[in-house]
């Protein structure tokens, strides 16, 4: 198997600290961006420890971004659960009728039909 196939072009760990390379070009005079052809996966060491970084593989990274989009997720459940209740109190409160979100789908329809999100 071939590198480009196995890791993630330009992208490094520190297998001690957790440090993160990401080593990508951005050239804002012709709006050029991606990663430099070669070059970009040799000698680079940690800032913090000086240790040797390592190239991070596919898996690793889409097991990451699944962990993140999870824990997102648990997140916005919690913010739509406390909108909710606020909601229901500055009713019982106040007389007004604020909307209060069921779930998370519910809560992106009225985004979606509202015009905040496509």
């Amino acid at each position: 198997m071939t590198d480009f196939l196995v890791f993630t072009p330009a992208s490094f760990v520190c297998g001690v600290c957790g440090f993160r390379l990401e080593k990508r070009l951005m050239v804002a005079a012709t709006g050029e961006v991606g990663i430099r052809k070669g070059g970009a996966d040799a000698g680079e060491f940690c800032p913090n420890d000086g240790t040797p970084l390592r190239r991070v593989m596919w898996k690793e990274a889409c097991e990451e971004c699944f962990a993140q989009s999870h824990e997102l997720m648990l997140a916005l459940i919690e913010s739509v659960k406390l909108q909710s209740h606020y909601a229901n109190l500055l009713n019982m409160h106040d007389g007004g009728t604020r909307m209060q979100f069921s779930c998370v789908a519910e809560w992106i329809e009225r985004l979606k039909k509202v015009g905040t999100i496509q």
